[in-house]
Formats: C-alpha cells, structure tokens, sequence
C-alpha cells in the first residue's frame, strides 16, 4: 500500500510525500526480507528522482533493485529494470551505456517470450539510434 500511495504522491507531483511513503514502504520490505516489494518501491523510487531530475539517485536506487533481483534470475523484473537504468544513461548522454543496456533488456525479455517487452526495447533502441 505504501509503494502505492507513493506512486500516486508522484504523478501528483507531491514528491516529498512519495519519498516518505517510499522510504517506510523500502524499510519494510528490507526487514521483512520481500525482495519483490523491495524491488517495486525501487522502481517508485526512480520515478520520484526522475521527476526531481535526480539521476544520481534514480541510477542508485536501480542499481539496488538490480542487486536484489539478481539472484531470482527473473528476466522480466531485471529487464524492466535495465530499461530504467538505460533511460538513467539517456539523459546523462551516454548512448553506448543505454544501448547496451536495452539490448541486454530485449534478450532477457525474448528469453521469456515476453514480445510486449521486446517490442518496447526495440521501440527504445530503434529512437536512440535515429537520434544518434
């Protein structure tokens, strides 16, 4: 409930409110040992330091889902998080980081049959190389 409340705190543009209702929704499931809540109150996490224009703590707190997620070998859940990581390096300038980052989403998600994901990595990746 509180990753909820933080999401909507977000897209209602009251970011202190989310960051508080992350931070209690990250300390639970820290404690409780729930990677997978731990892991989407990161990915909320993100999107507050992406709309505080925060890359720094967007690019950390990816890195810490990806670390939690690792060991699952859940190919979905870690390619939604590269793709996050990917659009970190995208607004930082590094294409080459972000390109291989969606190609290495795109695999995790063809790997799983996942053609949703692999549509939107390739989408991704098709605009930074136009922009190129």
């Amino acid at each position: 409930m509180l990753s909820g409340l933080g999401y909507v705190d977000t897209t209602a543009g009251d970011y202190d409110g989310a960051e508080r209702h992350l931070a209690e929704a990250r300390d639970i499931f820290r404690r409780g040992g729930d990677r997978w809540g731990l892991a989407a109150s990161l990915w909320r996490t993100a999107d507050v330091a992406f709309a505080r224009g925060r890359l720094d703590d967007a690019q950390a707190a990816l890195e810490e889902a990806r670390a939690v997620l690792g060991p699952t070998q859940r190919e979905r859940w870690i390619a939604h998080t590269l793709v996050g990581m990917a659009e970190v390096a995208l607004l930082r300038g590094e294409t080459d980081e972000a390109a291989a980052l969606l190609m290495d989403a795109r695999e995790r998600y063809a790997s799983r049959d996942d053609s949703i994901g692999v549509a939107d990595a390739e989408e991704r990746l098709g605009e930074l190389l136009r922009a190129v």
